[in-house]
């Protein structure tokens, strides 16, 4: 089962909203921020995601394991879709220079070291659908009766079963 955490920041990535979350920091209070999602990927054993502040502009990894709560914020302009399966419609503004959103999604799933990537196909529930895309940035997503068919490249393949175990998922 994916946790509530990653799925309400995959659907609100999906439709282009920000979020407010409240993150522990380091204080004994969680800070309350306003962030509008990037992308969200898979960094040493657990989700991440990217994200833009809004009222700062500045970039922020967020470990989702220390949210404690996601609050869909209303948008300031509506964002064009660009897709259908769930795919991410286009932020407010576009990432910074030099930040690319589906690279910081699949950087964990890609080692330089180990070789020629391999087309790899992860069976989803139909559930996961809508989010799909969100969760898997520039992989082919198809539906297929009992579910979807999300395919990728990837190198670092330990990493990869990490991440769609932690949705309840499988490599196929």
């Amino acid at each position: 089962m994916i946790p509530p955490v990653l799925l309400a920041l995959a659907k609100a990535a999906t439709a282009g909203r920000p979020v407010r979350v409240a993150y522990r920091e380091a204080g004994p209070a969680p800070g309350r921020h306003e962030v509008e999602l990037l992308s969200l990927g898979w960094r040493f054993g657990r989700w991440v995601a990217l994200a833009r502040g809004r009222e700062s502009g500045g970039l922020r990894v967020l470990e989702l394991d220390r949210i404690e709560a996601v609050r869909p914020l209303e948008r300031r302009r509506r964002p064009r879709t660009h897709g259908h399966l769930g795919r991410p419609r286009r932020l407010r503004e576009p990432p910074p220079s030099g930040v690319d959103p589906q690279e910081f999604a699949l950087a964990e799933l890609q080692d330089p070291d180990a070789g020629p990537a391999r087309r790899v196909t992860v069976e989803l529930s139909r559930a996961l659908g809508p989010v799909a895309a969100a969760l898997f940035a520039g992989a082919e997503v198809e539906q297929v009766p009992g579910g979807l068919r999300v395919h990728l490249r990837a190198t670092n393949l330990p990493a990869l079963a990490q991440m769609v175990a932690s949705l309840g998922a499988t490599v196929g």
